[in-house]
Order: structure tokens, then C-alpha cells, then sequence
């Protein structure tokens, strides 16, 4: 209760997980105060006060979205970055990626994670920025061992029996079983509409073909 009131009251863009706003921001569009500084802060005293609370919640939204305020703010003390939104979105890429390497302790995942979830343009120099960054993130993580066992992660497992042959069939099955599945459900799915059925190519080229009395394809 205290922070839905909290939010309410100073900052309302601080709900959510914030995940699909910054991937909106990524696309080009500008979101007023989405990442600013009254934001940043009630979103990490919101995180606090729900953890403290009990409450079970997603950590990787809102880490995300605090790390793209950070980045939104420390942008403004650089004026190439500042000034130039598109400049800016790549500092929000990396800082998309460093959010995950913290929620999860894995740098590498970070980095994919914003190339194919949230970033929509990607280029070379960001995705070696996304990963420096996603690397110093887990690095300050692991060096201020917050839960006190040298783990980046609270929860964890450990083998302590190795992995048998055998044990691979039923995998094997399971993966041949689902890719059957998702097949048929696929062929449901699109067999019934007919413009789902055609080659894509095909579509394409109906779609900007010129429209007429006699013309005898399937979009007219």
C-alpha cells in the first residue's frame, strides 16, 4: 500500500515492470520523464519496500528500467550523448544489458537480451559497449556479495552426480515431441486464413502489385 502510494504521488511512471516503455523508447519514440531522476528513485524505493515486504515479485523488469534511468541521467554529462537521442539509445541498449547481468548474474545473457528482446538497432560498437557494461555489472555484483556465499545468484544448483547416456532418450523424445506440437498448432493456426498459406515472397509481391478490373489474385 505504501508504494502504490508512493508511486502515485511522485512518480507514475515508476509502475510496471517498464520493460515494454523502454523497448517503445529503443524504437524512437520519446517518452517524457519515463527515466528521470524522480523516477529512478521511486522505482529503487519501491523495489526496497516490496522486498522487504515479502512480496514475490519479477526482479528483472525493474532492473532493467533502473538501469536505463541511469543511463538516461549520467547521458546528460556527456554532450554527444545528451543532446543526440540516437546516441542516447545506445547508452540505453547497454544499460538494458547491464540490468539483466545483475538480475541474473550472467553478462553474456544481458547483452543477448538486448539485442533480440529490446534494442532495434543494434550495430557492432553497442553490442561490445552492452557487454563491457554487462561485465563491469556482474563484477560490482560479485564484489559486493550480497548474499554472502560467493554466488551471483540467490538461488542456484549443484550437480553432484555426473550426466548417464541413457538419460538423453526421453530428452531427445520431449524435444521431437514438442517440435510435432508446435507444428500442428501452427497448421491449425494458418491453414484456415489463405494468406497465411501463401509464400511469403508470393504475399509481397500481391500486396504491391498494381489493382485492377482483371486482376485474378487472391487479394482482390
Amino acid at each position: 500500500m505504501l508504494v502504490s502510494l508512493f508511486v502515485h504521488s511522485f512518480a507514475p511512471y515508476a509502475c510496471g515492470s517498464g520493460i515494454p516503455e523502454i523497448k517503445t523508447i529503443l524504437s524512437g519514440f520519446i517518452i517524457r520523464g519515463y527515466l528521470g531522476k524522480w523516477t529512478l528513485l521511486t522505482k529503487s524505493v519501491g523495489m526496497m519496500l516490496a522486498v522487504s515486504a515479502g512480496l514475490s515479485l519479477g526482479k528483472e523488469g525493474p532492473f532493467v528500467h533502473v538501469a536505463a534511468c541511469c543511463g538516461n541521467i549520467f547521458s546528460y554529462l556527456f554532450p554527444k550523448y545528451g543532446s543526440n537521442e540516437a546516441k542516447k539509445r545506445e547508452i540505453l541498449s547497454a544499460a538494458a544489458a547491464a540490468g539483466v547481468s545483475v538480475a541474473f548474474g550472467a553478462p553474456i545473457g544481458g547483452v543477448l537480451f538486448s539485442l533480440e528482446e529490446v534494442s532495434y538497432y543494434f550495430p557492432l560498437k553497442t553490442l561490445w559497449r552492452s557487454f563491457f557494461c554487462a561485465l563491469a555489472a556482474a563484477f560490482v555484483l560479485r564484489s559486493i556479495n550480497p548474499f554472502g556465499n560467493d554466488h551471483l545468484v540467490m538461488f542456484y544448483v549443484e550437480y553432484n552426480e555426473p550426466w548417464y547416456l541413457q538419460e538423453l532418450i526421453p530428452f531427445i523424445f520431449l524435444g521431437a515431441l514438442g517440435v510435432l506440437c508446435v507444428t500442428l498448432l501452427t497448421a491449425i493456426l494458418s491453414y484456415p486464413n489463405k494468406y497465411t498459406r501463401m509464400n511469403t515472397s508470393e504475399l509481397i509481391r500481391q500486396l504491391f502489385s498494381r489493382c485492377g478490373a482483371e486482376d485474378k489474385t487472391m487479394l482482390w
